[in-house]
C-alpha cells in the first residue's frame, strides 16, 4: 500500500497513477479484513482486549494528526512530493518492523485452544 502510495506521487496524474490508487484502495481493503484476524488469531485471549485497544489508538486515534498534517505539507512542498515522501517513509518503517523477531516468530494459535 506505502509503495502504491509513492507511486501515485511520483507519477502525478494519469492511466498508471489511477492504477496504483486503485491498487492502494485494494490494499486497504485486504488489510483493514487482515489484520483484525491476525490479533484475534495470534493475540492471547486474556490481551485481546488490551492490543485491540492499542490498536484503536494507533490507527483511529492518530489518523486526524496525520490528515491534519497532510495538508499542511502538500500546500508547503506539493502534493506530489509529499505523497512520495509519506509512501516510501511508510514503506521504510514497514521494512524496518518487518525484522522484528516478535512479529517473525509470529505463531497463529488454534482458536478452540485453551489458555
Amino acid at each position: 500500500m506505502s509503495l502504491s502510495l509513492a507511486a501515485v506521487g511520483f507519477l502525478g496524474s494519469g492511466i498508471f497513477a489511477l492504477f496504483f490508487a486503485v491498487a492502494y484502495g485494494i490494499g486497504v481493503h485486504w488489510f483493514n479484513t487482515l489484520y483484525p484476524a491476525l490479533v484475534q488469531a495470534s493475540v492471547p485471549r486474556r490481551i485481546v482486549s488490551r492490543a485491540s485497544s492499542f490498536e484503536f489508538l494507533a490507527f483511529d486515534g492518530l489518523m486526524p494528526l496525520g490528515v491534519l498534517l497532510i495538508g499542511d505539507l502538500s500546500a508547503k512542498f506539493g502534493s506530489e512530493e509529499t505523497l512520495t515522501a509519506a509512501g516510501l517513509i511508510v514503506a521504510g518503517m514497514v521494512v524496518s518492523v518487518s525484522f522484528s523477531p516478535g512479529l517473525r516468530n509470529l505463531e497463529i494459535r488454534e482458536l478452540n485452544e485453551s489458555e
